[in-house]
């Protein structure tokens, strides 16, 4: 079991699946927000039940924040809430939600395992798919053949033969990743930041900065360190084509490193190349390339979390495949009312906040 030491090297954002209401669940004075701890709101408010109905119906109303600070008036926010979060953001009632980040019962912002696992999962999967995918499916002429071998590739690459012949091959007995254990980084309180995430998206205008979908979203904070536990048995690299681990650090980044050169390359040279406001989204890649570049043996970069888009989610080695399957098969499995944005590459659009910051990249130090 190793130590590794875990740096945000950009905002990350893992979700816990709430929206918090302002005003039902927070408070915002324009520096911070307010997450609400109704157990001690309550105790303020009381037990008088005509303020309790004032509540509700101020609650019904969608009037609840005024209520709230009216009842509150002369005592800090602090006292009547879970944590307070920087932020520079304003609200309003086309913005009143708060995208939460995964906390601990203790409150402290946390990177669960089974995210970072998941991530290192998907950068072994696409090296190791896109070595095999060619002559794979370069083997199998008749392409109606070709969905059920690209879908097969994680068993066939990810799965080995246990020679138990009452157990398959694809079962999670025989997944490689079994051999690989990741535990959770928990960050100290403070951490986090409300940024208000939006897109990077083609589309009719010249300006590729649309804020029609914009969204305030809790982040752990870039620079921000922690600590978790891994444990990558022999048995790991007996079962696969990776002899050690220096060769996992080096696969992870060189993974990261492709898809980062891609994307520059998209947005600077292909099809991005003919829109306007992505200049700075191009600095931020182009600044964790140089992370990448300064990284010692023990050290990779990975991306992580919501944000990281369809490229970095999949490893995009589905783009490696023949180019006109590609377009006719995959991306119609991929894009939600793809007949309506045919006429763009897949995918067409990359979240980051307001200041064009990305998200989701972190280095990992084994220590």
């Amino acid at each position: 079991m190793s130590e590794v030491k875990i740096e945000a090297l950009s905002q990350v954002h893992i979700g816990n699946g709430v929206f918090l209401q302002e005003g039902n669940d927070f408070l915002a004075d324009g520096n911070y927000v307010y997450v609400l701890n109704m157990d001690k709101l309550g105790t303020v408010i009381g037990t008088d039940q005509a303020i309790i109905q004032q509540w509700v119906k101020a609650i019904n109303d969608g009037a609840s924040g005024a209520f709230i600070k009216n009842q509150t008036k002369g005592i800090p926010y602090t006292d009547i809430s879970k944590r307070r979060i920087p932020c520079s953001i304003a609200f309003n009632q086309s913005q009143n939600t708060l995208k939460e980040q995964l906390h601990d019962g203790f409150g402290k912002p946390y990177i669960p395992g089974s995210s970072i696992k998941g991530a290192i999962r998907t950068a072994v999967l696409s090296t190791l798919a896109k070595e095999e995918i060619g002559e794979r499916l370069k083997r199998e002429a008749d392409q109606r053949k070709w969905k059920k071998i690209i879908f097969g590739m994680e068993d066939e690459l990810l799965h080995f033969d246990s020679g138990d012949k009452s157990k398959k091959k694809d079962g999670s007995s025989n997944d490689l990743f079994r051999f690989l254990n990741t535990g959770d980084a928990y960050f100290e309180q403070g951490s986090e930041l409300v940024v208000r995430q939006m897109n990077l998206n083609m589309r009719e205008k010249d300006s590729l900065l649309d804020g029609k979908k914009q969204q305030a979203v809790e982040v752990i904070g870039k620079g921000t360190i922690s600590h978790f536990r891994m444990k990558v048995t022999d048995d790991f690299y007996h079962k696969s084509s990776i002899c050690n681990f220096q060769d996992l650090i080096e696969l992870i980044n060189n993974h990261t490193y492709q898809l980062i050169c891609d994307e520059i390359e998209f947005w600077d040279k292909r099809e991005g190349a003919d829109y306007t406001g992505q200049d700075t989204y191009l600095d931020q890649l182009e600044t964790i390339l140089d992370a990448i570049d300064a990284c010692q043996t023990n050290e990779c970069v990975l991306r992580i979390g919501q944000a990281s888009g369809w490229r970095f989610v999949t490893g995009a080695w589905l783009e490696k495949i023949d180019k006109s399957y590609f377009k006719k098969v995959i991306v119609p499995l991929c894009r939600p009312q793809n007949e309506r944005y045919s006429q763009y590459p897949f995918p067409k659009s990359r979240r980051i906040d307001d200041a064009s910051n990305v998200f989701g990249f972190v280095k990992l130090t084994a220590l």
